[in-house]
């Protein structure tokens, strides 16, 4: 209704009528996905309440019927969908479009320092709390962060500190804040960087950061960091200034937060520390060489803490009693090239780990037994590097996800039996694109980090394989946040 007023007065009003047009009759979760990444796709029965016959047909002429039907689209590019029901005895048809590109994620793009190339090495990528941002650190003289939205694909901000340096830390955000903390092999430089990317605080008193990753506690409230000469420092978590610190002697290899505790992993001894205060509670020697920048992974019900150490071991603290429960040799004994790293737990209780030397094992969770070994030998023989910084993960059906850092970066899924179900290279099989930079598991989506090398950068690409995180200690970190704490 319209009213004009004028000098002499306001007109009559002028009245339009207009019939709506119906509800659009269908909602997506998403309009864009990657290849095969499951769309849902919801019929709107509330404003039509008498559809009957409800049919969704995508490429390739494939139909699924029903209200809601969750499908995975194939092929890269525009791709239509014709939506059929039948209301009021009339067939109706409508068509919609979704977006499909190849990955979740894809970028080469990283800042460098003149002509130098820049890739992942000694990192893990780590997930916002609410599941839709990744995040991860370059390691080759920029340590720069970059956020990615999960949704599109898209690099959402990237933060590149002043100093230039290099990063081997793995990075963790706060489950709480969303904040995120890494460092560098820089002196002095640690840093912590909001979720909309901006410097927070720097923390100025530890060395070289390349070591374990940082932890945080479940409130959110203090960060926990070791250096690569062993100093741990309890760190406030709003201002960045230290709480407390502890010489420890050795590099810092894992940490872990046990409630109010602390558990610091070297190269020789499981530390437990009062997470409050930073006072010592007890400390044992591990028996073995904790491999650096691994971390612990955690059994199911919460005694067990596993580490990777050095010449083939694969050994455990009890959280308990505060003892080591013992170690077993997986691989060949070789001091110099069968390190264990990161390993992680399956829901069945088993053990997943990969070895510099090129093989896979899956071990008992008591450790009294192995239960199978896989090598990557594509030339023959186990490769030198294969699965280093490799940090994999398992799924809610005990399948473990791992890549090659050698020999076409190839990543593997295997069942809990050892056989391999599925495995794919990036880069048509570039030699240069070697994973040292970690996995990430989320949503049946597997993230990698590539190194590159002189002639390129790095690749950082996140596929979806299908299946469910595992709700056990799967991943870095044990939640999707990386924060290395046992809730």
């Amino acid at each position: 209704s319209l009213v004009a007023n004028y000098a002499k007065g306001t007109s009559e009003a002028a009245t339009v009528k207009a019939m709506p047009t119906q509800a659009i009759p269908y909602s997506l979760d998403r309009d864009k996905a990657a290849k095969n990444q499951p769309i849902t796709f919801t019929f709107n029965t509330a404003d039509y309440p008498t559809a009957t016959d409800v049919k969704w047909t995508f490429p390739g002429d494939v139909v699924k019927q029903g209200t809601v039907v969750k499908y995975g689209l194939g092929s890269v590019g525009t791709q239509t969908v014709k939506l059929s029901a039948t209301i009021n005895g009339n067939v109706r048809t409508w068509n919609l479009e979704v977006e499909i590109r190849e990955y979740v994620v894809y970028s080469t793009d990283w800042a460098q320092d003149g002509s130098n190339y820049n890739g992942f090495k000694g990192s893990c990528p780590v997930f916002s709390p609410d599941g839709k941002t990744i995040y991860i650190i370059t390691f080759n003289k920029v340590a720069g962060l970059y956020a990615f939205d999960l949704a599109t694909g898209s690099e959402k901000w990237r933060y590149i500190p002043a100093a230039k340096s290099n990063s081997y830390n793995m990075l963790t955000v706060n489950p709480v804040t969303g904040d995120i903390y890494y460092g560098t092999t820089g002196a002095g430089q640690f840093y912590a960087v909001t979720a909309e990317g901006q410097l927070k605080w720097t923390f100025t008193e530890a060395g070289s950061m390349q070591s374990c990753s940082p932890a945080v506690n479940a409130s959110g409230t203090v960060v926990y960091i070791s250096d690569a000469t062993g100093n741990t420092f309890g760190i406030d978590a709003s201002s960045g200034s230290k709480i407390w610190s502890y010489a420890a002697g050795d590099k810092g290899c894992g940490l872990l937060v046990l409630a109010n505790e602390l558990l610091v992993g070297t190269t020789s001894n499981a530390i437990f520390l009062n997470a409050e205060t930073g006072a010592e509670i007890a400390k044992v020697a591990l028996g073995c060489t904790m491999v650096n920048n691994t971390g612990f992974a955690v059994s199911n019900d919460k005694t067990l803490a596993y580490f990777g150490a050095k010449s083939g071991y694969i050994g455990a603290v009890n959280l308990t009693s505060r003892t080591i429960h013992g170690k077993l040799l997986v691989g060949g004994g070789n001091a110099t090239a069968n390190d264990i790293y990161e390993p992680v737990v399956a829901p069945n209780g088993s053990v997943f780990a990969g070895s510099k030397s090129g093989e896979v094992f899956n071990v008992k969770g008591d450790l009294s037994a192995k239960n199978w070994e896989y090598a990557h030998t594509p030339s023959g023989a186990p490769l030198t590097n294969a699965f280093n910084f490799a940090h994999p993960c398992v799924d809610s059906e005990n399948r473990f996800y791992i890549t090659a850092g050698q020999a076409s970066n190839v990543s593997y899924i295997f069942d809990a039996n050892g056989s391999i179900l599925d495995s794919w290279s990036y880069e048509d099989s570039d030699t240069n694109q070697k994973q040292m930079g970690g996995n990430n598991y989320l949503d049946g989506v597997l993230y990698s980090a590539f190194i590159g090398s002189s002639s390129k950068n790095g690749i950082f690409v996140g596929k979806y394989v299908g299946g469910e995180r595992a709700s056990s200690w799967s991943t870095h970190g044990g939640d999707i946040c990386g924060s290395c704490c046992v809730k």
